[in-house]
């Protein structure tokens, strides 16, 4: 499954049984032992740097970067419900405002990153009261993931510093 998302075209689950005397009889025999709570129904799949195209957890700052996985929708307000961003040697933290929640879905969060961020690790934190019954969570849940801010120019691409052969389009003069 990629992205969190079933693809009926690749994933398939077929089941055949009949219950009989055999399966009766374990049922009958069968206990329940309780092992601890369910997971967190909240998670963090996997992120994309829109700017690069990444999908190796970095990131560019001043840029959009595309969260992916479950129960991700910014609902509720409870003062917690938000995305933070906050960076692992410094503590220096940014609170993204609404405005910076470019797509704003259950699976998808698409944020603009703040352009003043300093290079390195930073947590990402998804606070959430949302809930697939559309009431609100009495209590704001959280998900997190890190994510590193600043990429070096192989992971970025670079520009031809001669115009192409071609005399055609694409070169961009490093001098202007």
């Amino acid at each position: 499954i990629e992205n969190a998302r079933w693809d009926p075209k690749k994933n398939s689950i077929h089941i055949n049984f009949i219950q009989g005397k055999d399966l009766r009889e374990a049922i009958a025999d069968t206990s329940i032992e309780i092992l601890g709570e369910k997971g967190d129904t909240i998670y963090i799949i996997a992120g994309q740097d829109v700017a690069t195209r990444a999908t190796n957890g970095t990131a560019t700052a001043g840029r959009n970067y595309v969260l992916h996985g479950r129960m991700l929708k910014l609902a509720g307000d409870h003062p917690s419900v938000g995305v933070t961003l906050a960076n692992n040697a410094s503590g220096k933290k940014f609170i993204l405002t609404r405005d910076m929640i470019a797509i704003n879905n259950p699976t998808q969060l698409m944020l603009l990153l703040p352009a003043n961020m300093d290079n390195g690790d930073y947590t990402v934190t998804v606070t959430t009261q949302y809930s697939h019954s559309g009431t609100l969570l009495k209590a704001p849940r959280s998900t997190a993931t890190v994510i590193t801010v600043g990429n070096s120019p192989d992971d970025i691409g670079t520009l031809p510093t001669e115009p192409p052969n071609s005399g055609g389009g694409g070169y961009i003069d490093p001098n202007t």
